[in-house]
């Protein structure tokens, strides 16, 4: 597909021919052309939004443009395009995190709103479009195809039924079928998935998947169903057998989790690498303030070993040819004039940036600001609990009145991956409830639907580093439900009657005090603030909140221990949830 085009093609032609004059023309630049692997001196002639010509200094032989930019020796290489982002876990609405990561010199990004459709369905998909369309960012949108994610084992605020998709695939802003990540469903023929599956190939749409430890037959059903592409790749095994299958592979570095080095050290002896691109996934406002988006990930993998140039192609060119964009992602004529300048090739932070020939950021700043925010963004729905407040709704019953029991206790797993274990313990129980006041590594795990359903669950987690209060959030992957972590449920009813009234977010609390909060009132889950002041809400929170743990961690530690589709185990408003069988754990 071509992202965009010209009204009149001839006018671009006479440009390019030197009939008419070129808007601008980027001088003393060395292009790093990602095509032929080579980096040499030239100048770029802007027509519009569109290269018109890359030639050598002083000798293009065209008119004299309307303006000039003197690089001053600096890269010119396309703006990185990112294949797989949830803007949601930024906790910016879309306007902002365009502003956000503009300065980085992302220029494209591919979305899946899975978060927000969760919360409010398809109206809060075409919110995030509207909010995007207000910005120069260029923002496509994949239709969330698992909302929720499987609905026998959790309840959201929104489903989309397979007509729902078909209906979203026709937005012009939307050019395929989110994360796959009902992988079960897929290749069991399963009838949701069946169907969704079938309206984006009638359409001829992007197929992207979510496929985490699949190998074997079900990895081939998987691509026999049309999907193409994963980023959950957790080895370099396991990158390597799904490149070998002709997998598109989106290597990532997210706030969640970092397997960035295995899979390149997988693929490091393999002579093609067209397959392989780059993404964010899931990454707070935090981040990429300080550390950047995309162009981060490109110098990790620099740093990793991979050469600037590989990187640089997998961030760019690669990203643009897995979504059939070809006119993105190189600097060659007829392409859009989509750029940055940097003075080293290492991911550090452009001098500036250009969109379509406009400069859009200079020097770590957004020259654009964005529009209002839709409406429909301030009709989130409010949170329920009422189950949370009768007397003992936070305990967890045993099977005995004294002594022990061997009671299921999530496992967290705090470097080893989002992957939670499980196994039963011999746990003291005191008056029918399970005791955890004298084991400092234990704390108990609430998840209670916050749509109204009246489902909540509860179960005890080892190894999460609480050791005192209660931590409650609305941040949780993927139905976004109202958890709260705790080891004295006063303290978890007075952090999720907080988290409440914030409209969602975070709450800490300790010994009847609330040490800190973070409001996320868009959906539970975005502010309304742009990145600088979000950033330092995020900052204050996490240093305030630290003292309810026995080690540090950041703001999305806990945000996938609900997430039925990962192959751990996890507890959801349903229960414990075995994510490999993908069935309720009958403890």
């Amino acid at each position: 597909m071509r992202v965009s085009d010209c009204a009149d093609r001839s006018c671009l032609v006479d440009a390019a021919a030197g009939r008419i004059p070129c808007d601008l023309r980027v001088v003393n630049c060395r292009v790093v052309n990602v095509v032929t692997g080579e980096i040499y001196p030239a100048e770029v002639s802007i027509f519009h939004q569109w290269i018109a010509s890359v030639d050598m200094p002083g000798r293009c032989g065209l008119p004299a443009p309307r303006q000039t930019f003197d690089a001053k020796g600096a890269y010119l290489f396309p703006g990185f395009i990112d294949t797989h982002v949830h803007v949601e876990s930024t906790m910016m609405t879309p306007a902002h995190f365009a502003e956000a990561v503009l300065p980085w010199g992302t220029t494209t990004v591919v979305t899946d709103p899975h978060e927000i459709a969760n919360v409010m369905g398809g109206e809060g998909v075409l919110s995030m479009a509207e909010d995007a369309a207000s910005m120069p960012l260029r923002h496509f949108i994949l239709a969330p195809s698992c909302v929720p994610a499987n609905p026998e084992l959790e309840t959201g605020g929104a489903a989309l039924t397979p007509e729902d998709i078909q209906r979203l695939l026709k937005h012009p802003m939307i050019l395929g079928l989110g994360e796959v990540m009902d992988f079960g469903g897929v290749c069991g023929n399963a009838p949701r998935m069946r169907k969704e599956l079938r309206y984006a190939l009638e359409r001829d749409a992007f197929l992207q998947g979510h496929a985490p430890k699949l190998e074997g037959p079900p990895l081939a059903a998987y691509l026999c169903a049309g999907i193409e592409s994963d980023h959950e790749c957790r080895s370099g095994e396991e990158c390597l057998n799904k490149l070998r299958l002709g997998m598109h592979v989106n290597l990532k570095s997210t706030s969640l989790s970092n397997h960035l080095a295995q899979s390149l050290e997988g693929i490091r002896e393999v002579p093609w690498k067209d397959n392989v691109s780059l993404c964010t996934d899931d990454v707070h406002a935090q981040t990429i303030l300080t550390k950047g988006h995309l162009n981060r990930v490109v110098g990790e993998a620099i740093g990793h070993g991979l050469p600037p140039l590989d990187a640089i192609r997998f961030a760019t060119y690669n990203a643009a040819r897995e979504y059939g964009f070809r006119n993105l992602g190189a600097i060659a004529p007829g392409f859009l004039a989509d750029f940055q300048l940097a003075g080293e090739l290492d991911g550090r932070q452009p001098e500036h940036v250009f969109l379509g020939g406009r400069l859009v950021a200079s020097r770590g700043r957004c020259l654009v600001s964005p529009a209002d925010m839709p409406a429909g963004f301030s009709e989130t729905p409010e949170i329920q609990m009422e189950q949370l407040r009768t007397p003992g709704a936070f305990r967890l019953p045993a099977q005995a009145e004294s002594g022990s029991a061997q009671v299921f206790t999530l496992q967290y797993k705090e470097n080893g991956g989002p992957f939670n274990g499980g196994r039963y313990e011999a746990l003291p129980v005191s008056c029918g409830m399970v005791d955890i006041s004298q084991d400092e590594e234990l704390c108990l795990m609430c998840v209670c639907n916050r749509y109204g359903s009246g489902e909540k669950a509860v179960a005890p987690m080892r190894g999460s580093g609480l050791v005192r209060g209660a931590y409650a959030f609305t941040v949780s992957h993927d139905s976004h439900n109202l958890v709260v972590m705790y080891r004295d449920e006063g303290d978890a009813l007075l952090a999720a009657e907080r988290v409440r009234e914030l409209g969602g977010g975070y709450a800490a609390v300790c010994g009847g005090r609330i040490l800190a909060e973070l409001a996320l009132p868009v959906g539970g889950i975005m502010s309304r603030l742009p990145v600088q002041e979000l950033a330092e809400q995020i900052h204050n929170f996490e240093q305030a909140s630290a003292e309810l743990f026995a080690f540090p961690g950041n703001l999305l530690r806990f945000a996938t221990c609900s997430l039925p589709v990962l192959p751990g185990f996890v507890l959801t408003d349903r229960g414990i949830v075995d994510g490999k069988s993908q069935r309720i754990f009958r403890t």
